[in-house]
């Protein structure tokens, strides 16, 4: 149960905001993705939780690699690069 609270409360929490922004989904997939990971890596774990955390991680990075062909991806990529790199505080 504790592992689909975990999703539960993401996408709840992505929900309640309506359409969420790619700067709101990034964090979250990044936490699921590191909380599937460490799942897999538990051998204390039956072998059918670290294989279904596996089958779970590998759907995750298909969807976070689609965030890097995002045009608003791109733009905020871009838009950090010029700040940090031309700009000095």
């Amino acid at each position: 149960m504790f592992y689909i609270q975990k999703f539960l409360f993401a996408t709840l929490r992505l929900e309640s905001k309506g359409l969420p922004f790619l700067y709101q989904v990034i964090p979250a997939i990044d936490n699921l993705t590191s909380f599937l990971d460490d799942t897999v890596s538990k051998e204390a774990l039956p072998i059918a939780v670290r294989s279904a955390a596996l089958n779970g991680a590998k759907i995750l990075h298909k969807y976070y690699s689609k965030t890097d062909d995002s045009i608003m991806y791109r733009a905020a990529m871009s838009s950090y690069y010029f700040l940090f790199t031309f700009i000095s505080f």
